[in-house]
């Protein structure tokens, strides 16, 4: 079924609303997404608190859609002066849409008292990056300084591919430096993943595997690379002081993850287990059963397309 998905996705905007009518894709959603909505987002939050999970909050706005990202580097550029405009303008509209979905969505937590110890994971493509630095930290601030009102927190995410590492890494030292307790996420996929860790080994790092795809240059070529990097970098992570979120239900990394914590002695407080929504509800009552703080990825919005075929 993955195959098929991403087959259909190669094809484009018509493929993508050819399954989303699907039964198949409306079950998928209900499943995975909380629903297209801020509100459905803060039910599903609401739920999760109700059994003792705290959790982080992803917006799939258009940048997360098949086919929604960015242009390529260069692409608004080419032709006339009115092209270019147009290509700044619309990475403004997107980013403005992106803050104020994220501030509405933390107003909505905390009028349920769901806000303190949430997470919003935001795309830094989302903001503007890498077309348009300033903009992108700018938003990035706005929304840390409201988490941190709501007693929330916010960690930059890239899309597989759209974003290079290294501009979303330069962006997040620029932005703790107000900020520090801004957490940053490093795909395991990436060649340069383990020397991306060791920068962050005394603040909020964010470990996941990532998706498959993306430029050559970039990303492991096979699952059994990644697997090992992941390895890597949480032996990095879990040596340094800051704090550390494993986002994988992968069982191996899981445990790996465990072991790695005890023999660093970790307190819950300083290390983290993320599973997605809607997958191994077992697993995570079983980690909160051995003492481990566990905390549950709940994405919402309509460009859900695009993260089921990266995610499922």
């Amino acid at each position: 079924m993955r195959n098929v998905l991403a087959a259909l996705g190669e094809t484009g905007r018509r493929a993508e609303r050819l399954v989303a009518g699907s039964p198949l894709a409306r079950g998928l959603l209900r499943r995975y997404v909380a629903g297209p909505d801020a509100a459905d987002a803060v039910v599903a939050a609401g739920e999760l608190a109700a059994a003792g999970l705290p959790v982080t909050i992803e917006y799939l706005g258009e940048c997360a859609a098949a086919g929604g990202g960015p242009r390529p580097a260069g692409a608004a550029d080419r032709g006339a002066g009115g092209a270019r405009a147009t290509g700044a303008a619309a990475v403004r509209r997107r980013a403005e849409r992106t803050v104020a979905e994220y501030l509405r969505l933390l107003d909505l937590l905390a009028a349920r008292g769901l806000a303190r110890g949430a997470d919003l994971l935001v795309d830094a493509g989302a903001l503007g990056l890498p077309a348009d630095e300033r903009r992108a930290l700018d938003g990035a601030a706005r929304l840390c300084a409201a988490a941190r009102d709501a007693g929330a927190t916010v960690t930059l995410d890239l899309a597989e591919g759209r974003v290079p590492a290294e501009r979303l890494l330069a962006l997040h030292a620029e932005l703790i430096k107000e900020h520090p307790d801004a957490g940053v996420t490093v795909p395991a996929c990436l060649r340069a993943a383990e020397e991306h860790c060791r920068l962050l080994t005394d603040r909020r790092g964010r470990r996941g595997k990532g998706g498959p795809r993306g430029p050559a240059r970039l990303p492991h070529p096979g699952g059994h690379a990644v697997d090992r990097s992941f390895v890597r970098c949480l032996r990095v992570l879990m040596a340094g002081r800051g704090h550390v979120t494993v986002a994988t239900h992968d069982g191996r990394m899981i445990e790996i993850a465990s072991v790695l914590a005890t023999l660093n002695e970790r307190e819950p407080g300083d290390c983290e287990f993320e599973l997605p929504y809607g997958v191994r509800a077992a697993e995570q009552r079983r980690l909160r059963g051995l003492g481990a703080a566990v905390r549950v990825h709940v994405p919402y919005g309509t460009a859900w397309y695009g993260y089921l075929l990266r995610r499922l």
